[in-house]
């Protein structure tokens, strides 16, 4: 059962988007299974796949911290440029 279903994952990432209804019909024929349950098992597949909350909140604060110290250790080079620029 499992194997049918993570070949036709393999094949279509975003499954319960892409198909036709027929082929989960077929599907869940050859899985003997529900339709609904075989839709249930890739919605829950897919999901897994996404990153937490929690995941993406860390990888935010990384990239902040990293473009913040990137400007603050820039920002003042350019700024003593432009000012002595102007006093000569």
């Amino acid at each position: 059962m499992d194997i049918l279903l993570y070949n036709m994952l393999g094949l279509c990432k975003s499954v319960l988007h892409d198909t036709i209804k027929g082929e989960l019909i077929s599907l869940a024929k050859q899985c003997d299974l529900p339709v609904r349950k075989v839709e249930r098992w890739f919605r829950h597949r897919r999901n897994t796949d996404r990153p937490s909350l929690m995941k993406k909140f860390c990888e935010a604060c990384w990239r902040f911290t990293f473009y913040f110290f990137l400007h603050w250790i820039c920002c003042p080079v350019r700024c003593q440029c432009v000012s002595s620029a102007q006093h000569t």
